[in-house]
């Protein structure tokens, strides 16, 4: 078992952004879906429509920053209808830095072991728990390769 490599404070400080962000998008979208009887956007597929449509109605008032992927561009949040999760694409499940940051995150709220896959498979009932700061998949699934 190969050992986790150690995490450091830009991967820190990249992981309370991405929780900080992450619980904001998520009680706009509760919000939304509550006063609204839908959901924000198309409500299906990867959907970057909804979080201007959280925008435009107030539900934000800022574009959450996103994540800065591998390359070291900025990827925006977007809602995963498919998966029932927000997500910027921090990279794949091959990338030590987007793993890090996952991992670091996870720690920030308390959860152990590692990040969930996010299509749900090997979580209880296929399903992300709403607590999950954050995902891994493939490069293929992510969109990135």
């Amino acid at each position: 078992m190969a050992a986790t490599p150690l995490i450091g404070s830009s991967d820190k400080a990249e992981a309370a952004r991405l929780v900080g962000e992450g619980v904001q998008i998520q009680a706009a979208v509760q919000a939304f879906r509550a006063q609204e009887d839908r959901y924000p956007g198309i409500g299906a597929g990867l959907d970057q429509a909804a979080i201007n449509d959280l925008l435009a109605r107030k539900y934000l008032t800022n574009m959450p920053a996103g994540i800065y992927n591998a390359e070291g561009s900025v990827q925006n949040w977007q809602i995963d209808y498919t998966h029932g999760i927000a997500r910027a694409t921090l990279g794949s499940t091959e990338n030590v830095k987007a793993m890090n940051i996952c991992r670091a995150a996870r720690k920030q709220l308390s959860l152990a072991g590692e990040p969930q896959r996010c299509d749900g498979s090997g979580s209880p009932g296929g399903i992300i728990p709403d607590k999950e700061p954050c995902c891994i998949m493939p490069v293929a699934e992510a969109g990135i390769g």
